[in-house]
């Protein structure tokens, strides 16, 4: 999860991760630090990129509801400006790290590495599939293509019918690749399911034309 309200940070966080990690990576942007509690109460995530300075509030305070909520993911805090020694202080009691805005990515990839293969003998793979077990709803492997169709705009009466692969299912929700960027609380409509809607909880970049969401049945 990357918390922070410059689109660019959250823009290359959201590039350079999925690259990094060298597998399919879910990966949740949030601007403001108010989204964060439903967030983590939702979804469990590895990392949090979180960010000091938000626009309604402070990333510290926020890492604090965090770590209340879901112990196991480490954050990661970033800021662009020097920590008073109390802040310092919640940071060295909190955070897995701290690193200095800007920072460069190969900073990031040494800090996931050691994240995303901390008490995983197997390494990243063996992170992941601990991830998925830590989910609300136990997912299991579904493969197979499936037809879906979105509102080409939000007040357009058009609608746009499109193709993807299932990737995981559960009671909740499901994993799709498609090589259509949808957008976060986009609505879909899903056919050949008892569950006919959906709405798009995450979207991250696969490769130049692939696109991995989640999706959470209405």
């Amino acid at each position: 999860m990357i918390v922070d309200d410059d689109s660019l940070v959250r823009w290359g966080l959201s590039k350079h991760i999925p690259a990094i990690c060298n597998c399919p990576v879910e990966i949740k942007s949030l601007d403001n630090g108010t989204d964060v509690a439903h967030e983590v109460s939702s979804n469990f995530y590895d990392v949090c990129f979180l960010d000091v300075n938000l626009p309604d509030t402070n990333g510290l305070e926020v890492m604090k509801k965090i770590k209340e909520i879901s112990p196991d993911t480490e954050v990661i805090i970033m800021t662009a400006d020097e920590l008073n020694d109390e802040c310092k202080k919640k940071v060295e009691e909190l955070a897995y790290q701290f690193i200095s805005k800007p920072f460069d990515f190969y900073q990031v990839k040494f800090i996931l590495k050691h994240v995303l293969e901390k008490d995983a003998p197997s390494g990243i793979s063996a992170n992941m599939d601990r991830r998925r077990s830590k989910r609300r709803h136990e997912r299991r492997l579904l493969k197979g293509g499936f037809e879906y169709s979105i509102k080409a705009a939000e007040h357009d009466a058009k609608i746009m019918n499109l193709q993807g692969d299932m990737v995981d299912i559960s009671d909740g929700g499901m994993g799709i690749m498609t090589d259509y960027s949808l957008h976060a609380g986009q609505k879909i409509a899903i056919e050949g399911l008892d569950r006919k809607a959906g709405i798009v909880k995450w979207i991250s970049m696969v490769d130049y034309n692939t696109y991995r969401a989640g999706i959470e049945f209405v």
